[in-house]
């Protein structure tokens, strides 16, 4: 009983915090960073590793003495963070930070993170996916399919709806004729609404298309119009380059 004291004591010593006020120490540290107070930030790094020697802190100072152009000092603290056996990204990121600084490029760099643990610097990341070309946007594709079948249909329903319009001048009596024009008014109206959708969707893809284009540095010139004929309407869409 009496040997076992010992032991249940330095179990209660290693479930106490490590040190009052710590985590508000490294908050200052993090905050001065954050800030850019470089020197606040570097000398409470400094205070928490001689508080609880954990190697984030070593890496963390040395990223503030490096971004305050102390590169005298931020190379050691590298070497001494390298030393601890950190994780592969943490060795990359120290080596790539300690190289900065033996390059004479540390000094007044915006870029620093406090862990070794931070995403890839910008020559790591992946080239960004080029832009689709115009031709291949969506919403345009989609604003043109749709008003060009509108287009068809209405087109298709004015001309049946001409058709029995002209066929009311042949018609034998006059009862005939104002059947065959009452019976040609509702198609040429349908005709005509259904046209003129199409036709605004055809001009609003087309516009889409056009400054997509434009976007992209290429001259572009995109059209859409509906043309009366002589026996119906028709309808044009062309693109220019």
């Amino acid at each position: 009983m009496i040997a076992s004291l010992p032991l249940r004591f330095a179990l209660l010593l290693a479930a106490e915090p490590p040190h009052e006020g710590f985590d508000e120490l490294i908050a200052k540290a993090e905050a001065a960073f954050g800030a850019k107070d470089y020197d606040v930030a570097s000398r409470a790094f400094a205070d928490a590793y001689a508080l609880e020697p954990v190697p984030k802190y070593l890496f963390a100072r040395a990223q503030a003495e490096r971004l305050a152009g102390r590169c005298n000092v931020a190379v050691p603290l590298y070497e001494q963070f390298l030393a601890s056996a950190p994780s592969k990204a943490e060795v990359e990121r120290a080596r790539q930070a300690r190289a900065r600084c033996l390059e004479g490029a540390d000094a007044g760099d915006p870029v620093g993170e406090l862990d070794g643990s931070a995403s890839p610097s910008a020559a790591d990341r992946p080239p960004a996916k080029p832009p689709a070309p115009w031709y291949r946007d969506p919403v345009g594709g989609a604003l043109v399919a749709t008003g060009g079948v509108a287009a068809i249909i209405g087109a298709s329903v004015l001309g049946f709806a001409l058709g029995k319009d002209r066929r009311a001048d042949r018609a034998a009596n006059e009862g005939d004729y104002v059947d065959e024009k009452d019976a040609a008014k509702p198609p040429q109206r349908a005709g005509i609404a259904v046209l003129s959708v199409g036709g605004a969707l055809l001009v609003a893809g087309a516009i889409r298309w056009g400054v997509l284009a434009s976007r992209q540095k290429r001259r572009a010139r995109a059209a859409a119009a509906v043309v009366p004929g002589a026996r119906g309407v028709s309808v044009t869409f062309a693109l220019r380059f």
